[in-house]
């Protein structure tokens, strides 16, 4: 889409020097009004920033979902394994494809009480590649687009992402999704999502195992939380395992964060990288 299509509105001149163009549109209206039908002046729409976390959510959703657009990005994944395979390695995990929405323009079909709704998906690229503190990059966005103004509008746009929202933390019954925090860049990846074993298949003291659980019941009940926010009190817990290797202290861990529906957070706190600072994101 051109740069010169986006409508701009100028800034007061400083100190005798040109005006600064600001942008009102995050997307070229008469591009779409010309060459896909999408009218902006009698729609709705949403914009999300390739850094924010619905954006990749609702890529992968476009390519799973949708059947109009003929642009897609390819995504490697790999099949889950059992856990007594991936111990033994008596087989490489399978990799698939997945293809996410690409480039352009396509429509989804978003349902809502049986009662179907057309949604119109702009994925796009603007600007030349600069260089970021995560390597090269470029500005790429994605903008959403329902028919109508008002409340029944944005009830489309609002439904569609929280379902989405809240089928990615719904992971199901002993699945644990596993994140790192990169120092270097100061953001959490997510690596992958795995099977978690059972509290029993532990081997610990029951006396241990009991110990633990019954603290985090206690903890995670909603007595324990409104009493924490009503004193104002920071509402989280610790622990420190501590045992020789392979006493299993990560397959514990692994295992409460399967019982608890959690996620897994790897932190490395002597990294000599890891600021102070960032200990309390």
């Amino acid at each position: 889409m051109s740069d010169q299509s986006f409508t701009q509105v100028s800034a007061p001149a400083k100190d005798g020097g040109s005006a600064t163009p600001f942008e009102t549109h995050c997307f070229d209206a008469e591009e779409l009004r010309t060459s896909h039908g999408i009218d902006a002046s009698k729609c709705s729409f949403v914009e999300l920033g390739s850094s924010t976390r619905l954006y990749p959510l609702v890529v992968a959703h476009l390519g799973e979902r949708e059947a109009t657009s003929c642009s897609f990005a390819p995504r490697v994944t790999s099949n889950t394994q059992s856990r007594m395979e991936d111990i033994l390695g008596n087989e490489a995990p399978n990799k698939n494809i997945t293809l996410e929405m690409g480039l352009g323009v396509s429509n989804l079909i978003h349902t809502i009480d049986g009662i179907e709704h057309t949604i119109s998906a702009v994925h796009q690229r603007r600007g030349p590649i600069v260089g970021t503190s995560c390597g090269a990059s470029t500005w790429q966005n994605l903008v959403l687009f329902v028919e109508g103004r008002g409340p029944a509008a944005r009830r489309v746009l609002t439904h569609l992402l929280e379902t989405l929202v809240n089928q990615e933390e719904d992971l199901g019954e002993s699945q644990v999704s596993i994140w790192s925090f990169k120092v270097e860049h100061a953001y959490w990846d997510h690596l992958t999502t795995k099977v978690a074993r059972s509290v029993e298949s532990v081997v610990l003291p029951a006396a241990t195992k009991e110990q633990l659980i019954s603290d985090l019941d206690a903890f995670l009940s909603p007595d324990t939380y409104r009493f924490y926010t009503s004193h104002g009190i920071p509402y989280k817990r610790a622990y420190l395992f501590h045992g020789v290797p392979g006493a299993g202290k990560t397959s514990f861990l692994q295992a409460l964060a399967g019982k608890y529906r959690r996620n897994l957070c790897i932190l490395q706190p002597t990294d000599p990288n890891l600021a102070t600072c960032e200990l309390r994101l």
